[in-house]
């Protein structure tokens, strides 16, 4: 009878393994897409844009703070990882910004920051759904306002995109 319960904390462990790793993965990346942010601020044309970008410094530096405190409540290490899609994708985003006309400028740092927070989202959604199988409720509900706070800012993003940038874009 013992042996299902080795097989489900095994499988506990496991979870709790990559929900650490993944989130000492965005510990690391997080405060660069800050940077990141504030360098796109810089270059967007339109207000719109440029609040959203300020913003997002804002709401990157509350998530670094959420994941510590997350990390803290599964006992882990306040060890930053590496990510290098997100530094690839924060990269691009800066190329896109500094290579591009005027006109075409916010429409190209808003499709590099789609991107960057369909990755953040997915990486949310995969560290929740570890946190789940960890039986780790805690470190769960702390992170539950960030994947939150991705859903909004994509939807934003499309908002924005479809009002403002593109119908812009047309008239050129």
């Amino acid at each position: 009878m013992a042996r299902p319960r080795l097989i489900k904390d095994k499988h506990k462990d496991a979870a709790r393994f990559l929900a650490v790793r993944d989130l000492q993965l965005l510990l690391g990346a997080e405060p660069h897409l800050a940077k990141g942010f504030k360098v796109l601020s810089k270059r967007a044309k339109s207000d719109e844009l440029r609040t959203f970008c300020k913003e997002g410094v804002t709401y990157t530096l509350r998530r670094v703070d959420r994941i510590k405190k997350a990390l803290r409540k599964l006992d882990a290490p306040l060890e930053p990882g590496r990510s290098s899609g997100l530094d690839g994708l924060v990269r691009d985003a800066k190329r896109a910004a500094a290579k591009t006309k005027s006109a075409e400028t916010d429409v190209a740092i808003l499709g590099t920051i789609e991107r960057i927070s369909h990755f953040g989202l997915a990486i949310y959604t995969t560290i929740d759904r570890h946190l789940r199988l960890a039986g780790a409720p805690e470190a769960r509900r702390l992170l539950v306002p960030s994947t939150k706070e991705k859903r909004e800012a994509i939807g934003e993003m499309s908002r924005m995109a479809r009002k403002r940038l593109l119908p812009r874009l047309k008239r050129l």
